[in-house]
């Protein structure tokens, strides 16, 4: 069949006339986006009271070619504190890039939850690329939509572990997320006496908000003699209580976990739930010879604060796998972390603050990440005091304040190099933002050659 010059112009002039009636940036594709008129309802399991909840929720939500996508951070917001949290972390320095981390904390924003204009004409497939868990994932349909990235509800419950259901009937979508079995050994308290009643292995322990004194628990029962009755949940336990100071000399004990396996602590947030230990000399929670063990959503400090300790806040001896996030470390301790013999290790969306000493301390340590952690105001020494390590690794951090006030001759870094290893590096930053820091130089032993990488930095 011919077409004509008159019809073939026509043709293309109907074409430009329907191109400039979309958005800029859009194309005829994006047009079949509008508002969902679908309702959403929650179910979650609440671990601070061990029931279920469900509630009706009201968020923006869009169809778009017969499915229905939600705001990833609306989402975030539903479920965070449940055992299906995620966090959502995007950096100005890669803003290409969109961060999710599978359970930690969500930070919430103002712009959470909140039910705006129709913003369907803007609609598009989005630019960034999505990291689950450090994995690009390519497979998921993603539109960016007045700015904010907007999910299919069901490819979000299956790369991020919850249930997603449909009512025909109310026209529901349903959210169902991580319900534990009912034989699995979680546990809820509100107190140091519960919390340290049910220490041991292969659990997990729920923390409500509030604070808990853990150098309290161990001096009335160090007193009255019932320290070492501890604990008494079941009789495979493998937890001790090590007091390592006499209170009759005038000091206090600190506590220390020995032999555990799998213990996983989880508060309600940072600043919401708070460890703390009165000395000033003692760690706040210490671990020795354990594996598995996870620290998360919590603050961690010695009380009252400011101050000059000799203690650090956690600390970690001869252990294997461990998970620290969405955690505030602050001094006066010596440390935010110090650890003598660790192995394969994760830090994870972690502040640590106003240390007397410095941040870190690691000695005979190896295969330790440091993701999205914040580090600042620490003082006097070095801010990383590497011993004996390496495969130390800080990516995505920002490190701000911090400075040597002690000694002069301090460096950012104080390494000294494993005499034999099959590491590539002892220690790399890796996009990290550094501002307002106080040391001479980069790595206080020069002599050692250049064991210290820094990649892609960016100083302000």
């Amino acid at each position: 069949m011919k077409l004509h010059r008159k019809a073939l112009f026509s043709a293309l002039l109907v074409l430009v006339l329907l191109a400039s009636a979309l958005p800029l940036g859009a194309s005829a594709e994006f047009s079949r986006a509008q508002v969902s008129k679908q309702n959403l309802s929650v179910t979650a399991w609440n671990y601070y009271n061990g029931e279920l909840e469900t509630k009706e929720i009201n968020c923006e939500k869009y169809n778009i070619d017969g499915n229905n996508y939600f705001k990833l951070r609306d989402i975030a917001a539903l479920v965070n504190t449940s055992g299906s949290q995620f966090s959502v972390e995007w950096y100005a320095e890669m803003p290409d890039s969109v961060y999710v981390w599978t359970g930690e904390p969500y930070t919430p924003t103002e712009n959470d939850l909140v039910v705006g204009e129709d913003k369907s004409a803007t609609a598009q497939r989005t630019k960034q690329t999505i990291y689950v868990n450090g994995v690009e994932r390519d497979d998921l349909s993603v539109y960016n939509i007045g700015g904010n990235n907007y999910f299919k509800l069901r490819d979000l419950g299956a790369a991020l572990n919850f249930e997603v259901g449909y009512v025909a009937e109310t026209n529901t979508a349903t959210v169902c997320v991580d319900i534990p079995p009912a034989d699995s050994l979680n546990f809820y308290v509100d107190d140091v006496d519960t919390l340290m009643d049910f220490i041991g292995s292969d659990r997990t322990i729920y923390l409500s908000p509030g604070e808990y004194d853990l150098t309290d628990w161990l001096i009335r029962h160090a007193q009255d003699g019932t320290l070492e009755e501890y604990p008494a949940v079941s009789a495979d336990s493998y937890a001790y209580y090590d007091v390592e100071r006499e209170i009759d000399s005038g000091n206090f004990p600190e506590l220390r976990l020995e032999g555990l396996e799998n213990l996983k602590l989880v508060g309600a947030g940072a600043g919401a739930t708070t460890l703390v230990a009165s000395p000033r000399y003692a760690v706040v929670l210490g671990f020795s010879n354990c594996s598995g063990v996870g620290v998360r959503n919590m603050t961690l400090g010695h009380t009252p604060e400011p101050g000059h300790c000799t203690g650090s806040v956690l600390y970690f001896s001869g252990c294997i796998d461990a998970t620290l996030s969405g955690l505030e470390l602050y001094g006066c301790g010596t440390y935010g972390i110090e650890a003598r013999g660790l192995y394969y290790a994760e830090v994870r969306n972690t502040e640590i603050r106003d240390c007397s000493y410095g941040a870190l301390s690691l000695t005979g340590c190896y295969e330790v990440a440091f993701d999205g952690c914040n580090v600042h105001d620490n003082a006097d020494l070095d801010i990383i005091a590497l011993y004996n390590s390496a495969d130390i690794g800080f990516t995505g951090c920002t490190f701000r304040n911090n400075r040597f006030t002690f000694v002069d001759g301090c460096g950012f870094v104080s390494c000294n190099v494993p005499e034999e290893t099959v590491y590539d590096y002892v220690l790399r930053f890796t996009d990290c933002d550094f501002g307002n820091e106080e040391y001479q130089s980069m790595v206080d032993n020069d002599q050692i050659g250049n064991p210290v990488e820094v990649v892609n930095p960016h100083i302000s």
